[in-house]
């Protein structure tokens, strides 16, 4: 699915979630396809990026893992990581993301 996997590198390579708004909203839309999706959005997480760049693009990612719910449960271990993100917008949107994976409320 060439659209997937565009979607996919344009969470790496944007400057800014803003950049691209629809990204997030795309990705989190192909549940279909979540078992390729959340091993790369996971590994994202993995990339030493500027601080500027994390805080800009971590939260989309984040984000995506979310809208898909329960089917990105591979992804529990590492957004519970990010809970102690020193970026507020990382750790928030993982706590909302562990949320609707889990269906539970994470401080």
């Amino acid at each position: 699915r060439p659209a997937r996997d565009l979607l996919l590198d344009a969470v790496s390579t944007m400057r800014d979630a803003m950049d691209t708004p629809f990204v997030p909203k795309a990705l989190g839309n192909l549940h279909e396809d979540a078992d390729l999706i959340v091993p790369k959005l996971v590994a994202h997480f993995d990339n030493k990026a500027p601080d500027l760049t994390r805080m800009r693009t971590w939260p989309a990612a984040i984000e995506i893992l979310g809208m898909l719910g329960p089917k990105a449960k591979a992804a529990v271990p590492r957004l519970r990581q990010l809970l102690d993100d020193d970026e507020d917008d990382v750790a928030n949107a993982a706590a909302k993301a562990l949320k609707r994976i889990e269906g539970k409320q994470h401080p």
